[in-house]
């Protein structure tokens, strides 16, 4: 897995000493703070993404996504509002979009007879309990959210603008960034731009940074994939044209005679 995607796990590795880093010094100010969630956000957006579209097992993915979303409403700072809320409905509105989104584009191909896709989205059973296990986390996390109150006051309108960046860069991307076009970037930096203007202290635009290097990134990965995969081909092409000759100890020469060692002859 490291050998197929190196520039992404390394990416990983620098987030997780940033995260350590961040876990470890903790400063007394407001924008500490702001620079923390932004940070944090990025990395749960970026995880609900992936938990949709990633190769790994998916069980897997959304065991991380759960996780690290526990742990950001768990050591961010709760003194303005109601944070494990807020990382909540953050979390798992970027993830149904993301889900539904996927699904609304799966579609078409399902219906053509694709196997593959069909066998993607069937579940066997021995997986409904590792499925129940998760259910159950976020049921436990649930019981400690006053939700009759999530939309009071001014938080949903800067969940609705944190949200907005990543939902657009789902809309706009399958793959990796070479999806997008020039309408498409205009749009997202516009999004971006009028958030931030509403949300101070560059929270959007510390979390659009780390959506826009995650997805770099992971683009040059999928480029890095497909030139490895174009030269197996062409190395499979190559030994199919030109199949491996037996060794011949008495070659012939230019004239079409078969050459005899001398004290042989």
């Amino acid at each position: 897995m490291f050998i197929t995607q190196p520039l992404t796990w390394l990416f990983i590795t620098a987030t997780i000493m940033v995260d350590l880093t961040l876990m470890v010094v903790r400063i007394d100010t407001e924008k500490y703070w702001a620079v923390v969630l932004a940070y944090g956000f990025g990395q749960v957006a970026a995880l609900a993404i992936w938990a949709v579209r990633g190769r790994i097992h998916r069980l897997l993915r959304v065991s991380c996504f759960v996780l690290a979303t526990g742990l950001l409403a768990h050591f961010i700072d709760p003194r303005t509002y109601d944070w494990p809320r807020a990382v909540f409905i953050y979390a798992m509105s970027i993830f149904i979009v993301a889900l539904l989104i996927e699904v609304v584009r799966n579609i078409p191909s399902a219906k053509a007879g694709d196997i593959d896709q069909r066998k993607r989205w069937q579940f066997p059973v021995i997986e409904f309990f590792g499925w129940t296990i998760i259910i159950a986390v976020v049921s436990l996390g649930c019981r400690e959210m006053e939700f009759r109150e999530a939309f009071d006051g001014p938080i949903w309108l800067g969940l609705v603008a944190l949200i907005a960046v990543p939902i657009l860069l789902v809309l706009f991307t399958r793959k990796d960034l070479r999806d997008l076009r020039v309408i498409t970037i205009l749009i997202i930096v516009g999004a971006a731009i009028t958030a931030e203007w509403y949300i101070t202290f560059f929270i959007v635009a510390t979390q659009a940074a780390y959506l826009v290097a995650w997805m770099t990134v992971l683009t040059f990965d999928n480029i890095l994939s497909e030139v490895n995969k174009v030269q197996e081909k062409r190395q499979d092409e190559t030994d199919a044209t030109n199949p491996p000759k037996l060794y011949d100890p008495h070659p012939k020469d230019k004239s079409g005679y078969q050459s005899v060692p001398d004290d042989i002859a």
